[in-house]
């Protein structure tokens, strides 16, 4: 394989802006040190670099409580400590039919040992009933969890319309943004979200083993501990503090990696969300128009504004996994199956052969789409 077309950014990014490597080797050469567990100046500097990450991810996020940003390996980590932190025995969940299973399996598991019940949401049908949202509400309902964009099809979710259903009422809403931090604006706070639950290793540029979430201040204060151990802080308490973040994060933390993650984000800024967005979309854009011109492809979802980069094919009569096995082959990377997000093809019958997922970034060319396009439409035809 003498090319390498990467088209997987809905599954990590790459490549990285070399500023995110650089930081991180710079941290690993010149400091090094363990935040928050010793006075000595190597030490205070990795906090610092903590605290500087905390505030540019709170504001990124539209947030001013830089201490409600909890740090974790990743976006499943950290809806794991979300919903497990915040629900109860008795509670009442609201879901969506497009999940990850970052979200379905926590809630599937907790629904099989009778902890909760559930009610899903069909987001898969694109027009959106604030009506038939609220029937779904009951007393009981404490948590609304939904997808901000599918990582099938790219579609996005209307959190703010959501969130403004949800205004007055008790649940708390957690989304998911995987799909779309990095590349959609969010204001955790106008949007009404009490959990905004990001990864580093996609949109935001960063590297993988990072993300987290941003608390508002009442799922700050009712959330739960999930692991327990030493903080650096209140070491003579034989019990978890109960402020943030300490409360949620035990443990020596990913510091290189939550280092790369601001500079990821920083980088992001610098360009402008708008801009790196409208790119990756023209990406997207010039993949549906290619496609169209193959006979057999058929685009799954919708496309276009309500979307973000991420296009999903079935192509008639051929297996999605031979033909990512043979894009892969001719130094195409693309992804085929069912992404983590079973419930999703279910709701969009392609259920259980998936779907071959072409998800470009920032740093694709046009030249290299088309260079896919091709590829995939010569496979077709050899493979008839």
């Amino acid at each position: 394989m003498t090319r390498k077309i990467y088209l997987d950014n809905a599954a990590t990014s790459w490549p990285k802006p070399p500023v995110v490597i650089e930081a991180m080797s710079n941290f690993l050469k010149a400091v090094g040190c363990n935040p928050g567990r010793g006075g000595y100046e190597c030490s205070l500097e990795a906090g610092r670099e903590i605290l500087k990450t905390r505030e540019t991810v709170a504001g990124f996020f539209g947030s001013d409580s830089p201490e409600n940003v909890v740090f974790s390996q990743n976006v499943t980590q950290a809806l794991n400590f979300a919903l497990y932190g915040l629900l109860r025995k008795g509670d009442h969940v609201i879901t969506s039919d497009l999940e990850h299973n970052a979200v379905w399996r926590p809630l599937k598991t907790m629904e099989k040992k009778g902890l909760i019940s559930l009610s899903v949401y069909p987001f898969s049908l694109t027009d959106f009933s604030e009506d038939k949202f609220l029937n779904l509400l009951t007393p009981q309902t404490r948590v609304v969890v939904v997808n901000h964009a599918s990582n099938i099809t790219g579609q996005i979710i209307p959190v703010t319309r959501v969130g403004a259903v949800l205004k007055e009422r008790n649940p708390f809403f957690v989304v998911d943004t995987a799909q779309t931090a990095g590349s959609i604006p969010i204001d955790a706070p106008e949007a009404g979200i009490d959990v905004t639950a990001f990864t580093g290793h996609k949109g935001l540029l960063g590297p993988p083993g990072t993300g987290g979430m941003l608390l508002s201040e009442r799922a700050a204060r009712n959330i739960k501990p999930i692991i327990q151990g030493g903080t650096g802080s209140i070491s003579d308490s034989e019990f978890q503090p109960d402020f943030l973040p300490d409360k949620m994060e035990s443990g020596t933390p990913n510091t290189p990696g939550i280092i790369g993650l601001r500079k990821g984000i920083e980088y992001i800024q610098e360009k402008g969300i708008e801009q790196v967005e409208a790119r990756k979309k023209i990406l997207a854009r010039e993949l549906i128009k290619g496609f169209a011109q193959i006979t057999g492809v058929k685009v799954i979802g919708v496309s276009g504004e309500d979307s973000v980069h991420t296009v999903s094919i079935t192509v008639e009569g051929q297996d999605t996994g031979v033909l990512a096995h043979q894009l892969g082959e001719e130094g195409i990377l693309v992804r085929s199956g069912l992404h983590c997000c079973p419930a999703g093809h279910r709701a969009l019958q392609t259920f259980p052969g998936g779907t071959l997922r072409f998800s470009p970034g920032f740093f694709n060319t046009e030249e290299e789409i088309w260079s896919a396009i091709d590829i995939l439409k010569r496979l077709v035809l050899e493979n008839n």
